[in-house]
């Protein structure tokens, strides 16, 4: 988004692609008490979509802890990822996709020994591509024959 002013339209299609996707209604909204939540539109958006909004005060990011230990979990790995590939911090943005990734593929006791990936799709996730994070990578360019 560009702009706070997109959130409904944003949030309009990612709930249809989540209803497309999954045959599942997004049953709870939690985000901060920012005035584009508070709108007559969105929340009447919500309630036309059967979701409960959850809405916590402002400034009391401690109100979100299931948010804030995620966030926290997701940095963590971060900073081992490019400490341990010796990469540099330019790589920032690569190594928390690639933490949200794996973190969204490893079993977890919370869910039975299973991973949020294959509670989504009904099946486990592959892992035969995973490669060490950083690891080198050579380019091989076809003769010009």
């Amino acid at each position: 988004m560009r702009h706070k002013s997109e959130v409904h339209d944003v949030y309009v299609q990612f709930s249809t692609m989540v209803y497309t996707h999954f045959s599942n209604r997004i049953k709870v909204f939690r985000s901060d008490s920012s005035g584009e939540y508070h709108s007559k539109k969105f929340l009447d958006l919500l309630k036309s979509h059967d979701t409960l909004p959850q809405l916590s005060c402002p400034h009391t990011p401690q109100q979100n802890g299931v948010f804030e230990r995620k966030h926290r979990h997701i940095i963590e790995i971060v900073c081992t990822l490019l400490f341990s590939s010796k990469l540099h911090a330019k790589f920032w943005g690569e190594a928390a996709l690639t933490s949200s990734y794996l973190i969204n593929r490893i079993p977890s006791r919370v869910l039975q020994n299973k991973s949020p990936y294959e509670l989504l799709y009904g099946t486990p996730p592959d892992y035969t591509h995973l490669r060490t994070f950083g690891s080198t990578g050579f380019v091989l360019l076809p003769s010009n024959e």
